[in-house]
């Protein structure tokens, strides 16, 4: 009986305010705060908190719970009278109930001029999803298709990639991207070095600009780790620093200011939505071109070096799919149709791919792989990504089957090529 007549007292309180509020509704606005909405939120919870303390001491093991929320609400009602008297000078009227109070209150996230909440909470779980894609994912894909004795190696290398690509991109590498390079804006960006000028206020569209540049790190963060697949086991670690420091800020960084910063490629109207260009195709021809350079690892092909532990590889490759969400739909930058569709097209283009690797595989060698149904993944995950935004569900299901076909049969053809050209120089060398 105490508790619920502590509970009633929120009751009152409720009701004293409303009556309050209905005498100084039509009195000049005020300007809200984050500190009153907040107040106000109290208010509400504290006006409902009777009837849940009420429900909750009817069964003796909960008792203790409503005592604490009667607790833990109720002695903030005083308090909430101000907030009520600024919240309704606001609004100009009054409020029907204390329920609408809560719905009222919800809102002051986005109380940040030009901040849309609901985008920024989605870019936030996006850049988590991207960092994600790099530690563990791309760490662990790659690690279970080497050699035992290199798994460590390639850990080490995504890991300490992620440390210096970051400060890379505080330093200079966010504003030679997405700053403004004056009359050299078409080739680079400029300004905002050591991340100068950007504050809690900074937005960027309808988001937060510290939001956005950490969204655009992820990018830079995965793309000189995608390229250490190019390379495993035959590059020194203090090797692997140096050319990929001078790989993105030589290659990586202006090819985004060129495509993403309004640069010369933006203004032809290249269109890419996610990452097509300035990730994959970027590394793509960077993982190439170190492949040739740097010849097979010793011992190969005459001596098979199969990976040492799928299972690895497939939880990685599990975690890339997953953390795709974010690279694709994070890339609208907002909540809305372009990044629904644009998850949705992922994750078709990935099943389509997975499936149409594992199908000529299946047909060629007679029967599938793991590795091959989670290298069909990434293929049909890679060509959708310049086009998540543009493509629709069907267009999606071609690009994902002709991927896992034309990049299976690319695959053949790269090996064969690479395996004739260093089989007629060893027959040189002898």
């Amino acid at each position: 009986v105490r508790w619920m007549l502590i509970g009633t007292a929120g009751i009152i309180w409720t009701g004293l305010l409303l009556q309050y509020e209905s005498r100084v509704a039509m009195q000049s606005a005020w300007q809200p705060s984050q500190i009153t909405q907040v107040m106000s939120i109290l208010l509400a919870l504290s006006s409902i908190s009777g009837i849940f303390t009420q429900a909750l001491v009817t069964t003796p093991v909960l008792e203790r719970w409503g005592v604490g929320l009667a607790l833990a609400i109720l002695p903030a009602s005083p308090l909430t009278c101000l907030a009520a008297f600024f919240y309704v000078k606001v609004d100009g009227a009054s409020p029907p109930s204390a329920v609408w109070l809560i719905l009222a209150a919800l809102p002051w996230v986005a109380s940040a001029e030009g901040v849309n909440s609901g985008d920024g909470a989605w870019l936030l779980t996006a850049t988590a999803l991207v960092l994600f894609m790099t530690l563990p994912g791309l760490a662990l894909f790659y690690g279970g298709l080497v050699r035992a004795k290199n798994v460590l190696s390639i850990l080490m290398q995504c890991f300490a990639l992620t440390c210096m690509v970051t400060l890379l991109w505080v330093v200079a590498g966010y504003g030679l991207a997405f700053g403004d390079g004056g009359a050299w804006n078409k080739f680079i960006g400029g300004g905002k070095f050591l991340l100068a000028g950007i504050t809690r206020d900074s937005v960027s569209g309808s988001v937060p600009e510290s939001v956005f540049l950490m969204f655009q790190m992820t990018f830079a963060i995965i793309t000189p780790a995608l390229v250490v697949g190019g390379y495993a086991e035959r590059m020194k670690f203090s090797a692997v620093l140096v050319f990929s420091t001078l790989w993105l800020m030589l290659v990586y960084v202006p090819v985004c200011h060129w495509v993403w910063g309004n640069g010369w490629l933006m203004q032809m109207g290249l269109l890419d939505f996610a990452g097509g260009t300035v990730v994959h195709i970027n590394a793509g021809v960077a993982s190439l071109v170190a492949a040739l350079l740097l010849g097979n690892r010793r011992g190969f092909p005459q001596s098979a070096m199969p990976p040492h532990n799928l299972t690895m590889t497939v939880t990685g490759a599990s975690m890339l799919w997953v953390g795709w969400f974010g690279f694709n739909a994070g890339s609208a930058v907002a909540v809305n149709g372009d990044a629904g569709m644009a998850m949705l097209v992922t994750h078709i283009a990935a099943a389509a791919g997975s499936l149409s690797w594992m199908a000529i595989e299946w047909f060629k060698h007679g029967k599938p792989s793991v590795l091959g149904i989670v290298t069909g993944m990434v293929a049909g995950l890679g060509t959708i990504t310049p086009a998540s935004g543009v493509a629709g569900p069907m267009g999606a299901l071609a690009i994902g089957l002709t991927a896992g076909v034309v990049c299976y049969l690319s695959t053949q053809l790269v090996k064969r090529v690479l395996r004739m050209v260093n089989i007629n120089e060893f027959k040189r060398e002898q």
